[in-house]
């Protein structure tokens, strides 16, 4: 199964329509904010049980600035970096108070003076070719300063029934595995310190199989059995550098 994109993933999300449609999309789609429930329940847990607030933070490929808003409040400095101008656009008018940079992180550092306690990059890492996937995570790692950490998601894990039921039935479709998410934090000198998934039973962005208090049962029974980062459509990983 290849992971390449058709075109580059950094010029997906440029033009003013392209960034209505994912915020809107957010609002309409019930699994995405399933997914966004879920993670933002997760994150806000992560850094009560780590520490993390009071620190300065990064938030890599922001877009709208759901994950940036959401963490920015507990933080002593944060800032969004994105490619897309319409995107920080949108970020922009429906957070104004976050800093924001346009700009390429994986070609060219616009804040090399700065270092981060902590990192995230949401909705970035399973939609990217192979070798952005590689330069992206180096670069963050060059960001996260020692014992800081970084938090991304792939929810597109390719071990989720959904894509693999795609895969047998030959529809082409971007995905990452558990071992490749693995592979570049291993790669980029982080470490795994904890992993949780999400999404175990089989739907997509255009519908739910179930009621979502089922969805939030079966999610939390399979993590009770340990075996939501197997089966998770959503896999959120939390890495730490060496200090």
């Amino acid at each position: 199964m290849s992971s390449e994109p058709s075109i580059d993933y950094r010029m997906s999300h440029t033009g003013r329509e392209k960034a209505e449609a994912y915020v809107r999309n957010y609002r309409i789609m019930r699994w995405r904010r399933y997914l966004w429930r879920c993670e933002r329940e997760y994150l806000s847990r992560v850094l009560t049980d780590l520490r993390l607030s009071g620190l300065d933070y990064l938030d890599f490929a922001c877009g709208s600035g759901r994950i940036l808003a959401h963490l920015a409040p507990a933080m002593a400095s944060a800032l969004g970096i994105d490619v897309s101008e319409s995107m920080l656009q949108q970020c922009q008018e429906t957070h104004p108070k976050v800093e924001v940079i346009c700009a390429d992180l994986t070609r060219s550092d616009p804040v090399p003076e700065r270092m981060f306690d902590l990192v995230t990059a949401f909705r970035f890492f399973p939609n990217a070719e192979d070798q952005l996937r590689v330069d992206a995570m180096l670069a963050l790692s060059r960001k996260v300063k020692p014992n800081g950490v970084l938090i991304f998601n792939n929810h597109k894990h390719a071990g989720n029934i959904v894509y693999r039921a795609r895969n047998v039935l030959g529809r082409p479709n971007r995905a990452m595995t558990h071992s490749q998410a693995l592979s570049l934090v291993s790669m980029a000198g982080l470490k795994v310190e904890e992993i949780r998934g999400f999404g175990i039973l089989p739907s997509d962005e255009r519908w739910m199989a179930f009621p979502g208090f089922i969805h939030r049962v079966a999610d939390a029974t399979a993590a009770w059995l340990g075996v939501d980062m197997q089966f998770g459509q959503d896999l959120v990983y939390v890495c730490r550098k060496a200090g």
